[in-house]
């Protein structure tokens, strides 16, 4: 609705009041007259002109509070912080001063997420959001999981937008993408949030780039940069200092705080994980004339992963049951197979994309207050978004090629709160080899990668 008129004098200070309208969200100009909505009004005129808005809350740490202070004077803003250094926490400060400044806040996040956030929000902001999945919006800040794909009809104005975990911009299917796009072109503030924003190649922040609408489309970000090679997008060998430049204008990524100089670091860590690797032994799998494990193919590599993965009377999984018994540890599975085979083995509780959102998180509860020994899941189901530092042991059976997935699933017990260094547990076949391998050289390629990013894209001037 528009409900805000800005008249346009015939004089040189009027056009310049026309040329900063064009930079609206949403408006229509009818005569001399240009009509548009409060949050777009506020987003445009009231806050540039007002004070800039500075981060109060209290509880953020020195380099949560400079996160939070880049992405409000940059309007469009991505923070990138390894898993455990806070991000949620920013983004309720970044949220809770634009709902006080110019309009109400929209936080999407997964389903698996909800929760902590409305709890994390309640704690420090004093106020429990709305939940948009059940109730009306009558908060400064609403909670809504972007799985649910709500018609933007029903959630009515808004003046900013939050999405966590905004890998999943990349990996959605179109429709989702161009819903969450769609979203965040109805208002100016808008803030992406994660660990991995381009796991396996620079390319990936396109998508995150047009939700920002820091590039108007994929193609226009791509072109500047990077070249056609086949299905993939190359980085042009003159662009990369001009790409690092450029993302760091709506971007920054965070590491290690105490590397840029931050003092109040008390959520870096500093050991790796403890990998151990159980070599295992597997039956004969061959099909159509295939000789050896590395020459299956991706589908193949799949569906030898799980039925090998499920049998109970193989070594795999009587060594891969062996190396957590008696521990607290969390069973990381590819198929519902595999959950049944390892909570018949192990109990404790499994997780499941079926399992309710309360359910999901008194089973969670439960094995932090160590009532259960092992929780078991799947990564796209509990593998980002929650923290379960309790665990001192990982089972990592279900592996796959993603290393988004590997990464995100292991930082839920490797990151601050934990007590002692944490065992992730890896069963390999010859089978499994060739992905194990992949996660590795994935795994020392993003290291690199981040540590280049920190280093380039983060400005404290």
């Amino acid at each position: 609705m528009f409900d805000v008129t800005i008249p346009i004098a015939n004089t040189l200070d009027g056009y310049a009041t026309f040329l900063k309208c064009k930079s609206l969200p949403s408006y229509r100009v009818i005569g001399d007259t240009v009509h548009t909505d409060r949050f777009s009004y506020n987003a445009v005129f009231r806050a540039q002109d007002a004070k800039p808005m500075t981060a109060t809350a209290s509880h953020l740490f020195d380099y949560q509070r400079f996160v939070a202070n880049m992405a409000l004077d940059r309007r469009r803003f991505a923070a990138y912080l390894d898993c455990g250094l806070g991000k949620t926490p920013i983004a309720l400060a970044w949220a809770h001063e634009v709902a006080a400044h110019v309009g109400r806040v929209l936080y999407l996040c997964p389903l698996a997420v909800m929760e902590d956030a409305m709890r994390d929000c309640a704690k420090f902001h004093g106020y429990r959001p709305s939940n948009l999945r059940h109730e009306p919006w009558t908060t400064d800040v609403a909670v809504l999981n972007w799985e649910s794909m709500r018609d933007p009809s029903e959630l009515g104005k808004y003046a900013g937008i939050v999405l966590d975990e905004a890998s999943v911009l990349k990996n959605a299917t179109g429709e989702i993408r161009k819903w969450l796009t769609m979203l965040a072109s109805r208002c100016e503030y808008r803030l992406a949030l994660s660990a991995t924003p381009s796991p396996n190649e620079l390319a990936e922040y396109a998508t995150q780039a047009v939700w920002l609408g820091t590039a108007t489309t994929l193609n226009e970000f791509y072109g500047q940069f990077f070249r056609k090679d086949g299905p993939d997008w190359r980085m042009k060998g003159h662009a990369r200092d001009a790409f690092y430049r450029h993302l760091r204008t709506w971007a920054c990524y965070i590491q290690s705080p105490s590397s840029l100089g931050f003092t109040d670091c008390q959520a870096e860590l500093t050991d790796d994980p403890n990998y151990i690797v159980h070599e295992t032994s597997a039956p004969d799998y061959k099909q159509d004339g295939t000789l050896f494990a590395s020459q299956l193919g991706l589908g193949e590599s799949q569906k030898v992963f799980g039925v090998m993965r499920s049998d109970r009377s193989q070594p795999r999984f009587a060594d891969a049951v062996a190396s957590v018994t008696g521990k607290r540890s969390i069973v990381w599975c590819s198929r519902n197979t595999e959950e049944d085979a390892f909570y018949e083995a192990l109990g404790g509780h499994v997780v499941s994309g079926k399992t309710p959102v309360e359910e999901r998180v008194e089973k969670i509860d439960d094995f932090r207050a160590g009532r259960v020994t092992h929780l078991i899941s799947k990564p796209k189901v509990l593998g980002f978004g929650v923290n379960i530092p309790e665990a001192t042991d990982m089972l990592y059976s279900g592996y796959t090629f993603s290393f988004e997935q590997f990464y995100q699933a292991v930082r839920r017990s490797h990151r601050f709160g934990r007590v002692g260094r944490l065992n992730v547990h890896i069963p390999v076949t010859d089978y499994e080899r060739p992905a194990w391998d992949g996660l590795r050289h994935k795994m020392r390629t993003f290291q690199q990668d981040v540590r280049t990013l920190q280093a380039t894209m983060m400005d404290r001037q």
